[in-house]
């Protein structure tokens, strides 16, 4: 039978399951163009900083070092991890920016993932059939394809760079060697931009293949779906969280049908039934809302604000309570206390009108 083929979007289940696994949408390329961006924008920041704690460096200790005939060895070991340390305090706050960066930028795009299961030893990485096919896949093309691209761009750019330097070079043997310092810099500063701007343009390209290619990768088949969807129906939690979602609807439904009510039957605290009734509507009252203990309360809570008549009537209470369905009209049993209570709202209502 030949394999299905993959057509239909990754459900939310499957993107949670992979993402579970490690395998998240990711592209190297953004992490190099925002790194190098980064590191060029902190370095031109820092230039000065550094250049002149370096020379004073430079100077201390060449000055420490031409009297190292009367240091002692112990003195003289001191001096050089002094130098270094010093070196290092200097490139520290760019190390920094560079770890930070890297860190930065690959947990903005996991989204905070952190994960083991690719650190896990699979049998599958030492099959050579598999690692051909990756070898000869569509990605290693574009990987390949990329990467000569890289290469091709930036070997230009440098080749051009050098090429514009060896016209300007009789020019630099009548400046003085600060101005050659600060031509230099400004040609590496401009050559970097280029690239900086190059790696940005790949990326961008870049992220949309991958996007592409990780959306192909999540794709399943008619048969997963309908599986995923099989098993979702039959999990239990999400059974009973659905069946609390409908009661949560059920149960506000029921309590604006309350404001309809002719009467609320109470037992007084512990039951309570809403009750209407329309000859046009119904043969008998109908049941509108129904509650035990805390629902009873909010029954009773809300008949009061809508200003409901209230009756005081325990066996009638527990007997609709737990016979009638909401929407029903009350069992034939009920009938005659159910008349006594209609007559009584009736008597209470003309006296009102009288009054």
């Amino acid at each position: 039978m030949a394999e299905e083929e993959k057509t239909e979007q990754a459900t939310p289940k499957k993107r949670r399951d992979e993402r579970q696994k490690g395998n998240v949408l990711q592209s190297r390329d953004i992490t190099t163009a925002v790194f190098i961006f980064v590191i060029f924008f902190a370095f031109y920041l820092l230039v000065s900083y550094m250049y002149e704690r370096i020379s004073m460096s430079f100077v201390y200790y060449f000055q420490a070092g031409a009297q190292i005939t009367d240091l002692g060895l112990s003195d003289a070991t001191g001096l050089m991890r002094g130098w270094m340390f010093g070196i290092l305090m200097i490139v520290l706050p760019l190390l920094l920016t560079a770890v930070f960066v890297n860190v930065a930028v690959t947990m903005f795009q996991t989204r905070m993932l952190f994960t083991t299961e690719k650190l896990k030893f699979k049998f599958s990485n030492l099959n050579p059939i598999n690692g051909l096919k990756r070898m000869f896949s569509l990605r290693s093309v574009v990987e390949l394809v990329k990467n000569l691209l890289k290469i091709i761009i930036i070997g230009v750019l440098v080749y051009t760079s050098i090429n514009q330097t060896f016209h300007d070079l009789p020019r630099l043997f009548d400046m003085e060697v600060l101005a050659v310092l600060i031509y230099a810099g400004d040609r590496v500063f401009a050559l970097v931009w280029k690239i900086a701007l190059v790696f940005a343009a790949i990326a961008f390209l870049d992220y949309r293949y991958q996007r592409w290619d990780y959306e192909k990768k999540l794709r399943m088949t008619k048969h997963e779906v309908k599986q995923e969807y099989k098993q979702l129906e039959g999990d239990p939690l999400i059974k009973s969280h659905r069946r609390q979602e409908q009661l949560k609807i059920s149960r506000a439904r029921m309590m604006q049908d309350v404001t309809r009510a002719d009467v609320v039957i109470r037992n007084p605290t512990h039951f309570s039934v809403a009750l209407r009734y329309d000859e046009n509507e119904s043969s008998a009252p109908v049941l509108l809302a129904k509650g035990q203990d805390y629902v009873a309360l909010k029954i009773n809570e809300i008949a009061a604000a809508a200003g409901i008549p209230f009756v005081e009537n325990a066996p009638l209470a527990r007997g609709i309570y737990r016979q009638v369905e909401l929407g029903q009209e009350i069992l034939p049993e009920f009938y005659q206390a159910a008349a006594e209570v209609f007559a009584w709202l009736y008597r209470l209502n003309r006296r009102k009108i009288a009054q």
